[in-house]
């Protein structure tokens, strides 16, 4: 068999592992990690795998022989883990490289080939390695061997399996065209500057290589292709896509390029090593932190009106003498939070509860204030002024007099 698409009918279970049809797919669940569903037959390099799922949690696990890309690692799902699928052996992870967004279909690509290996998410680059183990066969004159395909969850988390295409791509009766790529397949330039890029045809076995590279954009130049190699120039700022024709017409690969303005300092993808920035009197009006990593960042005597902060992990923060007026704190963790000397003129609390702990309100002054819909078993209020407080109406000050009497 050199192809498989989509039956997701004739997956078998393997090991311990729980299979249910979905409205969706098919959804998996591995208490441990020693369950999988595979793909009929087997199949050998160079091979692409391509998966549409989605996890509610941990662990989407793309298996290929003895090898297996982690997404969502349940001990770190910032870290990609990758296995060689002859020996098994662990190559390093990938530092920022292996979160995916959960309860979320993500299109995951695996594609390896004799002499490297290229993992994909909605079609950013998490992986992109050479010399890995397994290419060792080629060189020694060693077939490869047919494995399977399969996918896996871990830990009890539930996998829903959308979509699922496997192609072997070394045997004489294929006829599909090259697939294309660029390492990165996101990339950034400056105006007026040059960089050199590498290119990579797919599966090494394809009887014609011949690419065209072009951009769809004025604000991009191509000013040398051949050999592998790709020089553009940056000409005007803005977002500019880089596309590998064949000779039949047909898209075959899409790199993005982002061309920067030259009066701006960047620093892009500096994950590791670690880039310590040192920003004094200046002003960074404008500026952009997205997707980063800053722990222990201290933000001292400055000025921050109309700062945004979305979808970030501020555990054991510290906001001492700030001025947020007018702010909005929305869809947000706050246990253990403590509010200490603050102005809450106006303040404004919607759709909160405290189910783990309670909450305490201590020497606090909310005159005119309103509780409305809210569940008060067991609250406590002691030596407080309750001079017009009404629950349902009721003006408490006169029925605690009435109850005394």
């Amino acid at each position: 068999m050199h192809e498989f698409k989509s039956n997701l009918e004739m997956l078998e279970a393997r090991g311990n592992i729980q299979m249910t049809e979905a409205n969706e797919g098919i959804s998996i669940t591995c208490p441990r990690d020693d369950g999988f569903v595979a793909v009929p037959g087997k199949y050998a390099i160079p091979v692409k795998i391509d998966l549409v799922a989605k996890t509610d949690s941990t662990n989407i696990r793309l298996k290929y022989g003895k090898g297996v890309a982690i997404l969502n690692w349940e001990c770190n799902d910032n870290e990609l883990r990758v296995h060689d699928p002859v020996n098994e052996k662990y190559n390093n992870g990938v530092v920022g490289k292996g979160k995916i967004p959960v309860n979320e279909f993500v299109h995951i690509r695996w594609i390896l080939d004799h002499d490297y290996m290229l993992l994909l998410v909605d079609g950013e680059v998490r992986l992109f390695r050479e010399n890995e183990p397994y290419m060792k066969l080629k060189a020694e004159g060693i077939p490869f061997p047919e494995l399977e395909v399969g996918v896996a969850s871990a830990m009890g988390s539930v996998v829903t399996i959308k979509a699922l295409n496997v192609t072997q791509w070394n045997h004489a009766d294929h006829s599909s065209e090259p697939l294309a790529l660029i390492i990165p397949n996101k990339v950034y330039v400056k105006e007026n500057e040059s960089i050199t890029l590498e290119s990579h045809i797919f599966p090494d076995t394809a009887e014609n290589k011949n690419v065209t590279w072009v951009s769809d954009n004025k604000h991009l130049a191509i000013t040398e292709q051949g050999g592998g190699k790709i020089t553009i120039k940056g000409v005007e700022k803005g977002l500019v896509q880089l596309k590998g024709i064949t000779e039949t017409g047909n898209v075959s690969a899409v790199c993005q390029v982002m061309i920067l303005d030259p009066a701006i300092t960047y620093v892009i993808d500096k994950r590791e090593p670690k880039q310590k920035i040192v920003v004094l009197n200046s002003n960074i009006s404008g500026s952009e932190f997205n997707d980063c990593f800053a722990s222990d960042l201290v933000l001292k005597d400055i000025s921050l009106p109309n700062i945004k902060i979305v979808y970030a992990d501020l555990k054991n923060c510290f906001f001492n003498d700030m001025n947020m007026r007018n702010g909005l704190i929305s869809d947000a963790n706050l246990k253990g939070l403590e509010i200490n000397g603050a102005n809450i003129s106006d303040l404004k609390i919607r759709n909160a509860s405290a189910k783990e702990a309670p909450v305490t309100f201590e020497n606090i002054k909310i005159q005119n204030s309103k509780i409305i819909d809210s569940d008060l078993s067991n609250v406590d209020i002691s030596n407080c002024k309750i001079e017009g407080l009404r629950i349902n109406g009721i003006l408490i000050e006169e029925l605690m007099k009435s109850v005394q009497k």
